[in-house]
């Protein structure tokens, strides 16, 4: 008996060899596209990428919508210029101040000399109050904008409030026209400063008591 011829291998059908995919050919990255910065109309600080309606660094309000491809708007109004708005209001509270305690003198005679002590006392005042609200910021509070405009904004709370003090002083109550200056005081800090309650708090009395130390200190040291 003869072997007949080996079977066939059965034909696969729908199967196509395997080809060779091209080998990538490098390709140089797309060049980025730089933008313009887009700066902060109070500091100039770069806001670009920012989704908050605030300047990080320098706390002023800028416009919304800003994955900042556009440039925002110049200020509007006063309250958008904090260096502007801050210095009118110190300006317009430590003239009246010092108009307020030369009127409220005894001296019936205004000269230059009341003039000074009036202006001097004044600015003493605030120096001491921006110095002692320096030295909380750096322990404490910390710096919510930058450092001159909030300084600025501390100054102006302070020499409103004395316009308020020497105002409700012609008041002949005891310790009610105080307690009302302090509270001013406290809503001017929380407003131009941007304080929590408790902060503005602390730092009247803290301002209060370091005054009433300097003005001991200087009644023991040349008036008795």
């Amino acid at each position: 008996m003869t072997a007949g011829p080996p079977p066939e291998e059965p034909e696969i059908y729908g199967l196509e060899p395997e080809l060779e995919l091209p080998k990538p050919t490098h390709r140089p990255p797309p060049a980025r596209s730089e933008t313009a910065p887009i700066p902060c109309p109070h500091c100039g600080y770069d806001l670009q990428g920012l989704f908050v309606p605030q300047c990080p660094e320098c706390g002023g309000k800028v416009q919304p919508g800003r994955a900042l491809r556009t440039a925002p708007p110049p200020p509007t109004s006063l309250a958008d210029r904090p260096n502007l708005y801050a210095g009118l209001l110190l300006a317009g509270g430590f003239l009246a101040s010092v108009l307020i305690f030369i009127l409220t003198s005894e001296v019936s005679d205004v000269s230059l000399l009341t003039v000074g002590l009036a202006v001097g006392i004044q600015a003493a005042m605030l120096l001491i109050a921006c110095l002692v609200y320096f030295g909380c910021a750096m322990v404490w509070i910390g710096w919510a904008s930058h450092v001159s405009t909030t300084m600025l904004q501390v100054a102006a709370a302070y020499s409103l409030a004395a316009v308020a003090s020497m105002l409700l002083g012609l008041i002949p109550v005891p310790f009610l026209p105080w307690l009302i200056s302090v509270v001013i005081l406290i809503g001017l800090l929380m407003s131009l400063v941007d304080l929590d309650l408790e902060e503005a708090v602390i730092v009247a009395l803290l301002v209060f008591l370091v005054r009433a130390a300097i003005w001991a200190w200087i009644f023991v040291r040349f008036v008795m």
